[in-house]
This record gives C-alpha cells, structure tokens and sequence, in this order.
C-alpha cells in the first residue's frame, strides 16, 4: 500500500472541483432571495475547520507524530540530517531522505554518462556529493518493513546507528545512556 501523501493530486483535485461547486452554488444564491444555499457552504467551511482543529490537536495518532518529531530535535543537532517520514519528519532538520541512499546509484551513472561524453552540471554533482557527505544523524521507521524497503537501510543502520530507548523504531548517532 503506498503513503498516503501520494494520494495528495487527489484531494486537490477534489478540492478545486468543491470549490467551483461551492464558487456556483453561492452566487447562484446571492441572485435570489433564499439564504439557504449559503447557509449550507458556510455550515460546510465551518466543520471543515472543526475536524481540521480536531485532527491536529486531539487526533491521538499526532500526539504520537509529535513525540517523535520532538525526539528527534533533541537528539539531534540543527545541521544534521534526519531521515523520517513525512508526517514524523521535524521540518526544521534536513532531510537524508530517498536522495541520500539513492545517490551512489546516481553518482555511478553519472560517471558512465561523462565517459560517454554527456556529462551532467559540475554544480549538480557537487550538490550530490555534498548529500553523500552528510548521512542522517537519525532515523525513525514506524514500520519495521520500511527497513528493507530502502535500498542500504538496514545495513547503516546496523553499522552506524543505535536504537533509541525512548521512541520504538528511532535510531540514531548516539548511543542512548
């Protein structure tokens, strides 16, 4: 099953075609007298909101992606890099997400390109080997299936990071006290 962000151009989708909906349906309803269709888009827009404010503070499943995202800026530092699905991922660290395990591939196929003759930006592959240089400091796997889905996961994770004893699924540069 994939992440559910990839259903994202869905919802947008959904969403521009409600507001043209909505857009028609409350100027048809300024031309006459009747309040009620604009009643219904209002009542609408406003439980629109309270499931919005529900979801983000009393959804017990974000007080859980909150966790993590707190645990993950304590144990790292501001200029490391982190590896984290979007929704437990602090967006104030880096991200060493798919480009970071991905970029020896690339670098590879790069280097078979410029014998070629068909090399690629100098400043495109400084900026691959600049990502390379800066592996993530942290991990976080809700699902331990997503380890082996990530071509050299399990193998940094084994060489180069400890589980944290706080947060299930966590690992990270320094080993826990």
């Amino acid at each position: 099953m994939p992440f559910g962000q990839y259903f994202l151009p869905v919802l947008v989708v959904f969403s521009l075609t409600a507001a043209l909906f909505f857009q028609k349906l409350w100027n048809v309803s300024a031309k006459s007298d009747d309040i009620s269709p604009r009643r219904f888009v209002s009542t609408l827009v406003a439980l629109a909101m309270v499931q919005g404010l529900f979801f983000q503070f009393l959804r017990p499943d974000n007080q859980f992606n909150r966790a993590v995202s707190e645990r993950l800026r304590q144990i790292t530092r501001p200029d490391e890099a982190v590896l984290a699905s979007p929704p437990n991922h602090p967006i104030y660290r880096q991200d060493a997400g798919f480009l970071w395990f991905n970029v020896p591939h690339f670098l590879s196929a790069i280097e078979q390109m410029e014998k070629q003759g068909k090399g690629l930006s100098q400043n495109l592959v400084s900026k691959m080997r600049e990502v390379l240089a800066r592996p993530p400091a942290a991990v976080f796997v809700k699902d331990p299936s997503e380890i082996s889905n990530v071509p050299g996961l399990a193998a940094y994770l084994g060489s180069h990071l400890h589980e944290d004893d706080t947060v299930r699924g966590l690992f990270s540069r320094k080993k826990q006290q």
